[in-house]
């Protein structure tokens, strides 16, 4: 008996080191991950699937509300979709890179702020927002000599069907060559009623006029008052930011119902994300690769040469996934990169009507749209 202890004891000393290896490899794969998700959800892009999908329905609920609270922003991103990004994003706080100089500052951007839900009670607890650079203020709008920027938030509350759950609104801000925020004040009429003294009883109307912020500037959910500048300096920080961050990156469009998203992975994810897309084959009959990275390789002929091929992008583009029309792209390879666009608006009325050579946003999106579709 003894010996046969023995015996199990040298068998126990022998393999004992191969467990506490096998666990040690398991735990440091299992923070690896960890590590490199938390670092690729830092910069905007995806990891996990299952997440982006929860994120893709809720961002169509929020679209088809926009329609109604906000048309005119609705018919841009509904085209060239708004940035989709995990809630463990990263941004500054602050403006950095093309911001610093006001000639590549850009035109426009969107981000989502999804993944939760909560009553529109707050300026930073918004869906959606986007950035628009206008040429200079508009009506109604206190004048600057710096570049002046719209920034439109849309709020809502998943749960609550009615009209009053979901919420528009936009302020503007000026942005001096340090990148320095001020916002803008903007008029605001006002009526008064005044009862009249006289037998009737009536009432009239009297119409004020003022100049003040926006209320989501100026409180916040228990209206207690706030600062207007850091507020704004924080909702536009985030939106410009992080769309800078991503703008560049790998850019993949997913439409649905005539509504488009778009987020970001890393490269080498594509064939995880998207091994469940319907096959697309080729003339040979063979399903084709999904887009990916060739690396630097040689390539070696029957007749004994040897060339080495530079590493470039490869493979499928379109595709249908989860019901969503695919498009992968890469900005500057595939189409000019977005942020490049630096274009002016303006908002037009009746004394400020189209000029020539101006085209209107529906025009600029459906362009972009194409563009970025080739």
């Amino acid at each position: 008996m003894n010996k046969i202890m023995q015996i199990l004891h040298k068998i126990i000393d022998y393999i004992l080191p191969f467990i506490h290896i096998k666990k040690i490899k398991q735990t440091h794969n299992k923070i690896s991950s960890a590590l490199k998700r938390k670092e690729t959800e830092m910069m905007g892009c995806w990891y996990f699937k299952k997440d982006l999908l929860d994120y893709l329905d809720e961002y169509l609920i929020c679209m088809r509300r926009i329609k109604k609270t906000d048309p005119i922003g609705y018919r841009m991103y509904s085209k060239i979709g708004a940035f989709v990004i995990p809630n463990s994003t990263g941004h500054y706080d602050g403006l950095i890179g093309r911001w610093k100089n006001p000639k590549f500052r850009p035109s426009f951007g969107a981000v989502t702020v999804l993944g939760y839900n909560k009553a529109p009670e707050n300026l930073l607890d918004f869906k959606l927002g986007y950035f628009r650079k206008l040429k200079k203020s508009p009506i109604g709008v206190e004048p600057t000599k710096n570049q002046v920027y719209m920034v439109t938030l849309f709020h809502t509350n998943l749960d609550d069907q009615s009209n009053w759950g979901r919420l528009s609104h936009c302020f503007y801000i000026s942005l001096d060559e340090k990148t320095n925020i001020q916002p803008l004040k903007t008029k605001m009429v006002t009526y008064q009623e005044i009862k009249h003294k006289d037998s009737y009883g009536g009432y009239s109307s009297l119409r004020k006029e003022k100049w003040d912020f926006d209320l989501y500037l100026k409180y916040d959910s228990d209206d207690k008052k706030c600062d207007e500048k850091e507020r704004a300096a924080f909702a536009f920080h985030m939106i410009a930011s992080v769309y800078e961050q991503i703008g560049s990156s790998l850019r993949i469009s997913a439409t649905k119902n005539n509504i488009t998203a778009t987020f970001s992975i890393d490269l080498l994810r594509t064939p995880y994300f998207f091994d469940e897309r319907e096959p697309v084959y080729n003339e040979k009959g063979a399903k084709r690769r999904i887009f990916h990275i060739v690396r630097t390789h040689e390539r070696h002929y029957e007749n004994g040469k040897v060339i080495y091929v530079k590493s470039h992008l490869k493979g499928l583009r379109k595709f249908i996934w989860k019901g969503f029309y695919i498009n992968i792209t890469m900005p500057d390879t595939h189409h000019p990169d977005l942020l490049d666009l630096t274009a002016s608006a303006e908002i037009l009325s009746a004394d400020n009507p189209k000029k020539l050579g101006q085209i209107y946003e529906d025009e600029m999106s459906d362009i972009i749209k194409s563009v970025t579709n080739s």
